[in-house]
């Protein structure tokens, strides 16, 4: 299976946000940077993540929990439109953290999965904000957005 990677978080999200607050000049430069962010491997990492996490969960809306558990393989996903530099040990590292979060999380662990990666609009006080949230899920007591992360 090939993925290919939605750069970056949503236009009006709080990465954006915190990335002028900072500094006007240094979010004129992220801006300018492919998907709006400097490139590290822990940054690499945590797109492969994202990435093994949303296809995991948007397999489970078509498929059952279970066997989506026990079939998926992170070597099949071959990645499109990334850094080459760094993507053989960030790659492991995201491997190894998503290997370790499946063990113990079937696909429905968070409830029954509704969407991933979705784009979400608020207006704040007439200020448009908007998040992309990686996991919505519903259960007895609602919609859950769950939020992965893997570098602090």
């Amino acid at each position: 299976m090939k993925y290919t990677f939605r750069f970056g978080g949503s236009p009006m999200g709080w990465h954006r946000i915190r990335n002028y607050l900072e500094c006007g000049l240094y979010g004129k430069f992220c801006d300018e940077q492919p998907g709006g962010r400097l490139s590290s491997e822990a940054m690499q990492a945590g797109l492969i993540y994202h990435a093994f996490q949303e296809i995991y969960h948007a397999r489970a809306i078509r498929k059952p929990a279970k066997k989506v558990q026990e079939q998926f393989d992170t070597k099949t996903i071959e990645f499109a439109h990334i850094d080459p530099v760094g993507i053989a040990s960030a790659r492991l590292i995201a491997e190894r953290a998503f290997r370790a979060y499946r063990v113990s999380h079937p696909p429905d662990f968070w409830g029954k999965v509704v969407a991933v990666e979705k784009e979400v609009k608020a207006d704040i006080t007439g200020i448009i904000v908007t998040a992309r949230v990686d996991l919505l899920a519903e259960d007895s007591k609602g919609l859950w957005a769950i939020d992965f992360k893997l570098e602090s």
